[in-house]
């Protein structure tokens, strides 16, 4: 798991709020991001295939988020995930993913981060790697 400022590294209003996604292993990722190359609008397409499990904690948590991050790698060993179907977004596509572990990692971040999560990040977040997002059918 690793802290990510987006794109655009920098809001109007200051720095861009942390991603915190989960690696994948190399042949799963490799598969993942191919997909995503044929299929997302290139246009938009500025990531890799990820696993995203927060989408935007305040940076002024940083310092803590990475000690907490290294702590938890440190800990644990590479968290079992199983890959269940595809997944629709709307206007797109992903590969959904099953993990009880990283659902449980997810929770032990939500909790120490209580309170400084948005709406969105405070729900469990549904796994997967989008392949193909708002486009038009």
């Amino acid at each position: 798991m690793i802290p990510d400022q987006g794109p655009g590294q920098a809001f109007a209003d200051g720095p861009a709020p942390l991603i915190v996604t989960a690696e994948m292993p190399p042949d799963l990722f490799s598969w993942a991001n191919q997909l995503r190359q044929d299929h997302f609008p290139p246009e938009r397409n500025y990531l890799k295939a990820h696993v995203t499990l927060f989408h935007a904690l305040p940076p002024s948590c940083e310092s803590e988020l990475r000690d907490c991050l290294k702590e938890l790698v440190r800990d644990n060993p590479p968290v079992p995930a199983r890959l269940v179907g595809v997944m629709k977004l709307g206007k797109g596509t992903a590969l959904q993913l099953e993990s009880e572990r990283m659902i449980e990692l997810w929770r032990q971040l939500a909790d120490r981060f209580h309170g400084m999560l948005t709406p969105q990040d405070e729900h469990k977040p549904r796994l997967h790697v989008t392949v193909q997002n708002k486009v038009s059918i």
